[in-house]
């Protein structure tokens, strides 16, 4: 059995464009800070055509990485795992750029408690007290293919678990931090809220 932690990263956000490149904390930018909290789970990096800034921190951090379809994150999730070995068995971890303040301990947390569980997905949600920014999905391979496999439109093609979420065993695991704001970036309010935290 191997786990495949897979970060989805691309340049053209909406409501920020190139924030995962902006300037945040020891000199870092925020992709970089999330990778540097992440590197004990060896992340590997989706990305898409034309983000050369992204695939230079990945070579940087000596990191694989992966380059997909831009709207289709569901394509390039599965083509990725498969990429790297992927088979049946296999472990797959969704993390999303724009979570900075993830951790690998987070991240190991979340593996241990889907090893535990009779489930194909595991979650962190919001409504059982985790921030928004500090979730993580842990999913069976077996689950990616088939979502890959069966899906047909393109909400769930956008957001990779909708599909498992509907039709595989999930689990919602319930977590308390002292911390309650939300901790994603999307906007340019929420990076200068951001910068100030202190985790």
């Amino acid at each position: 059995m191997k786990i495949f932690t897979i970060i989805q990263a691309r340049l053209n956000s909406t409501r920020l464009p190139k924030k995962v490149l902006l300037p945040f904390r020891d000199d870092k930018n925020v992709l970089e800070f999330l990778v540097d909290r992440l590197k004990k789970v060896s992340p590997i990096i989706a990305t898409v055509d034309n983000a050369n800034e992204i695939i230079k921190i990945a070579k940087e951090n000596n990191l694989k990485y992966f380059v997909g379809d831009e709207n289709n994150v569901l394509e390039r999730f599965y083509k990725c795992a498969i990429n790297f070995g992927a088979k049946p068995g296999d472990i797959i971890v969704r993390i999303c750029s724009d979570s900075p303040f993830l951790t690998s301990n987070i991240v190991e947390n979340m593996i241990e408690e889907y090893q535990k569980c009779n489930c194909d997905y595991i979650v962190n949600p919001v409504t059982c007290g985790t921030p928004k920014g500090l979730n993580v999905e842990v999913f069976s391979f077996e689950c990616l293919k088939k979502a890959y496999l069966n899906c047909d439109n393109e909400f769930c093609k956008e957001h990779v678990t909708p599909w498992i979420k509907e039709n595989c065993k999930i689990k919602e695991i319930s977590a308390k931090y002292e911390f309650d704001n939300e901790l994603t970036l999307d906007t340019k309010e929420d990076y200068e809220r951001l910068k100030k935290v202190n985790l």
